[in-house]
């Protein structure tokens, strides 16, 4: 109302006075967009504002314009609403910046959406999205909005070679596997004379198991064989003594912890790894959405340039 009062009053001015010069006009087009003409009606608010309120201490502006979305506002009620909402520090500069940059940009998503003719999102839509990711009904509904515009604008654009399937697979441990050994352990009290007598009766040939039981201090389980353990998973002193070791060696002993570890060498080999072929869809899967997202984010920007976005935070 009051850029229409201000925008009335400029035109009975030119009406009553008329200045020579040349028009602003061009073609019979204004220069001035209603657009453009808004975000300056505002922008002199805003600037009024400041100055009316400069002694004004940050931490006590309440109703103060943080930022300006082509004719909309955003206030500091509503950048404080919504840092709560998502559990944010309101007192956070870093944590304000990040939410009112993520609001400027719900807003012009809204807009592109709207803008080309898509209907408003089904609420059991956005409500089915809310409930099963936990998000905000609000978020729900400008997430439905995204992922639209992406299918539009994106989702043809985006071809997954297999090379690039290749090197994804390669360089994912999930699926790659890690390095492990099978093994058998003997736990010891930092005794010297207990295990030397241990190692004594596993280097005549004693079997693992029989040892264990009659000289180990203390027991995991039942039995000592302990199955696969990733080399990556071990403390620091295991992984160093069975970084090298073979199939069928002892190993030891191995003082971590308080304690004395014997350990015989069962296997060691590539385990939790994954066939190329087993997670080929999955991998086509994790990339479309990747560059997809990227594509989209790209598009993103150049849409958000085309919008008067002023930020007085």
């Amino acid at each position: 109302m009051v850029s229409a009062m201000i925008a009335q009053r400029h035109t009975d001015r030119a009406k009553a006075s008329p200045r020579p010069g040349r028009p602003l006009s061009f073609a019979g087009k204004s220069l001035w967009s209603d657009r453009t003409l808004k975000a300056l009606l505002i922008l002199c608010l805003i600037l009024g504002q400041g100055m009316a309120g400069a002694r004004i201490a940050r931490s006590e502006m309440i109703e103060g314009i943080v930022a300006v979305v082509d004719d909309s506002l955003i206030l500091m009620s509503d950048l404080m609403d919504r840092m709560q909402e998502l559990g944010q520090d309101p007192y956070s500069e870093l944590a304000q910046r990040q939410v009112l940059n993520l609001m400027i940009e719900d807003r012009i998503v809204e807009r592109s959406y709207l803008s080309l003719g898509y209907p408003a999102v089904n609420p059991e839509q956005a409500q089915g999205v809310a409930t099963r990711t936990g998000m905000p009904l609000d978020d729900a509904r400008i997430l439905i909005m995204k992922r639209t515009l992406m299918d539009m604008m994106v989702q043809s654009r985006v071809v997954i070679t297999e090379g690039m399937v290749q090197q994804y697979y390669e360089s994912t441990p999930e699926y790659a596997g890690h390095e492990a050994v099978h093994l058998k352990q003997l736990i010891l009290n930092d005794d010297p004379r207990r295990v030397a007598r241990a190692l004594a009766e596993l280097e005549r040939g004693q079997p693992f198991d029989e040892v264990a039981r009659t000289c180990a201090d203390l027991r995991a389980a039942e039995s000592p064989d302990i199955g696969w353990v990733g080399l990556s998973e071990l403390n620091f002193e295991a992984k160093n003594a069975l970084e090298d070791s073979r199939a069928g060696q002892i190993v030891g002993p191995v003082h971590a912890r308080g304690y004395v570890f014997i350990f015989q060498v069962l296997d060691r080999g590539i385990v939790g790894g994954r066939e190329l072929d087993e997670v080929r869809d999955e991998i086509t899967r994790i990339l479309e959405e990747k560059y997809r997202r990227e594509a989209f984010d790209h598009w993103l920007k150049m849409i958000m340039s085309q919008h008067y976005v002023g930020i007085f935070l």
